[in-house]
């Protein structure tokens, strides 16, 4: 089915603006300075397939590891057939999965919620927010860690809430990880309600528009995302380019370490090499795969054209 381009247009600016309005709600209803201040949180509306449809403009290195995290707990943990109206799943534990294809650190729960039209799923809106503390060494994520379980309460992918009805048993545990239970409690629970409402604002959009429209468009943007994209990557000079990056000093006494980079471009096609960085340092300034996808993802969204959707 073809779309026409104004309406289109139309959803796809309705999809981003329900992403914003996910982390705007989470801003205006937190109680920690990081997330009402800072402002350290993510929204992002999914397909029913779990494929990315739009993102919050907010944290650049959270571009599109919400949808990473999803594919982890749906390919390792909860398929989508397991996924029920009302159920919302979190997880903080950066190795969920059998790589690290997860939360960037524990202080980042990220929660997802199924959105059901007529008994069927067909989009997911979801949440990374940075909570104060998650029970870690040091609060806010900021110490001389040298090993995870230094690093606070790790979530697996579960449901903390099972077809509306919150698991309080499961929220006594994670609550009872931390040194701030009651800022915990209401940003946890305002992080649940503002991806709730999210599900009510794109079923309003399949009200308007009907399923077949709907996922038209969805398939339209994602085409033309990538459409743009190599457009933009065409412009560049075929070639290989290198980097090397010296890191003094990892915080444990330990450095300098580098960060190496072989960015080969041919035609409309990017390859990224990190080959000769150096592995895993006793220092708490790892990077798990997701966020060096994010950081990847960042660059190249950096050098194209800021008008090209964010999509899957």
């Amino acid at each position: 089915m073809s779309v026409d381009p104004i309406t289109l247009e139309i959803v796809r600016n309705g999809l981003v603006a329900v992403a914003e309005q996910i982390s705007i709600r989470m801003i205006r209803s937190a109680t920690a300075v990081i997330v009402k201040e800072m402002e350290d949180c993510s929204g992002a509306v999914f397909d029913g397939q779990g494929r990315l449809l739009s993102e919050s403009a907010s944290i650049p290195i959270h571009l599109n590891c919400i949808g990473l995290c999803l594919r982890t707990i749906i390919d390792h943990y909860i398929p989508l057939s397991d996924w029920h109206p009302g159920d919302v799943v979190i997880t903080n534990d950066p190795y969920a999965g059998p790589t690290s294809l997860s939360s960037h650190h524990t202080n980042d729960i990220i929660a997802f919620s199924p959105v059901f039209w007529r008994d069927r799923l067909v989009a997911i809106a979801a949440l990374n927010t940075h909570h104060t503390d998650v029970g870690a060494t040091w609060m806010a994520s900021r110490g001389w860690n040298v090993e995870i379980e230094q690093e606070g309460l790790r979530i697996p992918p579960v449901k903390i809430v099972r077809r509306g009805e919150m698991d309080k048993q499961m929220l006594a545990l994670v609550l009872n990880n931390t040194r701030v239970p009651q800022s915990l409690e209401n940003d946890l629970t305002s992080q649940i309600a503002s991806i709730t409402l999210a599900g009510a604002e794109v079923v309003g959009l399949f009200e308007r528009y009907g399923r077949e429209t709907l996922e038209a468009c969805f398939d339209a943007l994602m085409a033309y995302s990538e459409q743009r994209t190599r457009e933009e990557i065409s412009k560049i000079p075929d070639g290989i380019y290198r980097h090397q990056e010296v890191i003094l000093d990892d915080g444990e006494r330990g450095g300098p370490y580098k960060l190496c980079l072989e960015l080969t471009v041919s035609g409309d096609e990017m390859t990224f090499d990190f080959t000769g960085t150096d592995p895993q340092i006793a220092g708490p300034i790892n990077a798990p795969l997701s966020a060096t996808y994010a950081a990847t993802f960042y660059v190249v969204r950096c050098i194209t054209y800021s008008s090209i959707p964010n999509t899957e």
